[in-house]
């Protein structure tokens, strides 16, 4: 029951903004779908509440430490000094992409 609990006053939150509630008293009452008797409601099938799901995210940030000897000799290596450890994060990335994994799809 907690745990229930929880995951409509989660849902319940998100709702609320520093001015109110984002729903309209119409759209509750348009949501709610009208008026149910109690002895209608006693005997019903209990209904589980799922919150709607949100979208997965498009993009993930990728970070990690390395050392900076090995930048420098990766930017070496591609001719291309100074060129600093997001752009070879980001190199490194496309090139494994490009030549491990879609070319053994």
């Amino acid at each position: 029951m907690v745990t229930v609990g929880r995951i409509i006053t989660g849902f319940l939150d998100k709702r609320y903004t520093g001015e109110g509630t984002e729903i309209a008293p119409s759209e509750l009452q348009d949501a709610s779908g009208g008026k149910v008797s109690v002895l209608a409601a006693a005997v019903a099938k209990p209904r589980a509440f799922k919150p709607p799901t949100t979208p997965a995210p498009k993009e993930i940030r990728i970070q990690y430490s390395a050392k900076v000897d090995d930048v420098r000799r990766i930017e070496s290596y591609l001719r291309q000094p100074g060129m600093g450890g997001s752009e070879v994060g980001r190199y490194t990335f496309n090139y494994f992409l490009k030549n491990e994994v879609k070319g053994n799809e």
